[in-house]
């Protein structure tokens, strides 16, 4: 049963709702209407037996609902796209998703599979990819600048790479892989 939607955007709401109303919109059952009807911190207008609520307070009061957010917080600004008998929010991301490297992504999957629900909060708050880029660049930084240290603490100099180049690629790679733990532990998997 293909039931068309009376509703397709805030505006076209009547000027009182009524339990049908208020149903349909919230996409509820007519008891749960009714049940938000008698809520004290609903905006309910008794008239005689009937139970109505004014369109503005209506808005107001689901704009209420929302968590703050940044940006528009206009809920008539939300435009809708028809499929079949679903309506879609068009929505946008804010900016252009950043270059992520191996510590972007090492750090991706480490949120997806141990910390699900800070990494469902960066990604619907759109901060995920500013965090991975973020996580890389610094990973990068003190890989770099942790290597760089113990080069120079073992002695592993240009002098060795011109004498023994196996060895100064032995032990370099020796103290990058150091590094790298390093890093993990304290940026990747915290």
């Amino acid at each position: 049963m293909n039931k068309e939607q009376k509703y397709t955007s805030l505006d076209q709401l009547p000027l009182s709702l009524n339990a049908n109303d208020i149903a349909e919109v919230l996409n509820i059952s007519r008891g749960n209407a009714y049940t938000l009807l008698h809520r004290e911190d609903f905006p309910t207008i008794h008239i005689g037996k009937r139970m109505v609520v004014p369109r503005a307070r209506f808005i107001q009061w689901m704009k209420n609902q929302l968590p703050e957010q940044s940006g528009s917080d206009d809920l008539a600004d939300i435009t809708y796209s028809r499929s079949g008998d679903y309506l879609f929010p068009n929505l946008s991301l804010e900016e252009e998703p950043s270059i992520i490297g191996k510590y972007g992504l090492l750090r991706k999957s480490y949120l997806k599979d141990h910390k699900p629900g800070l990494y469902s909060n960066l990604l619907l708050t759109g901060k995920l990819d500013r965090h991975l880029a973020e996580i890389d660049r610094a990973c990068n930084e003190r890989v770099e600048l942790i290597t760089n240290q113990l080069a120079k603490r073992e002695g592993v100099t240009e002098a060795l790479k011109a004498k023994n180049q196996m060895e100064w690629v032995r032990q370099m790679n020796s103290i990058r892989a150091r590094a790298e733990e390093v890093i993990l532990t304290e940026l990747i998997y915290c």
